[in-house]
């Protein structure tokens, strides 16, 4: 016959528990950072793409707050903020878009070989790709 102890003493490390939970590799933080994966797929669906620059500089970092895993979803471009947040009539400032120092704006459009010239124009509607993305990682 065996014995069987009748007590058991446990001694908790509450350091080890923490990194082993939410640490980054740990339990928590890799549920993090697979949601992250998941908004970060998505926004790369939901971005317009013309050169693809874009869509490649969308990122996920990790990083902690008061200890407890967390990420950041971001773009690397100096663009992709008017492309999230519009521009001109649908941009922070709701108005035409206007020279500075010249009478009129100069650009050709994309696909064309004219040059237009114009006194104003509306800017771009916003695109929320990251802000959209959000819902991809909630389960």
């Amino acid at each position: 016959m065996v014995a069987v102890p009748s007590r058991f003493t446990f001694q908790w490390d509450e350091q080890v528990i923490n990194t082993v939970v939410r640490g980054q590799n740990g339990i928590a933080g890799r549920e993090v950072r697979r949601r992250g994966e998941l908004i970060k797929a998505r926004a790369q669906e939901l971005v317009g793409v013309d050169t693809g620059r874009l869509r490649a500089s969308i990122f996920v970092r990790n990083f902690t707050i008061l200890g407890n895993p967390a990420v950041v979803i971001g773009f690397g471009t100096r663009y992709g903020q008017f492309h999230h947040n519009g521009t001109g009539l649908w941009g922070p400032f709701h108005r035409r878009i206007t020279p500075k120092v010249a009478s009129a704006l100069v650009f050709k459009p994309k696909g064309s070989s004219r040059t237009v010239f114009a006194a104003s124009v509306r800017g771009s509607k916003p695109n929320p790709f990251l802000k959209d993305a959000i819902v991809a990682g909630a389960d």
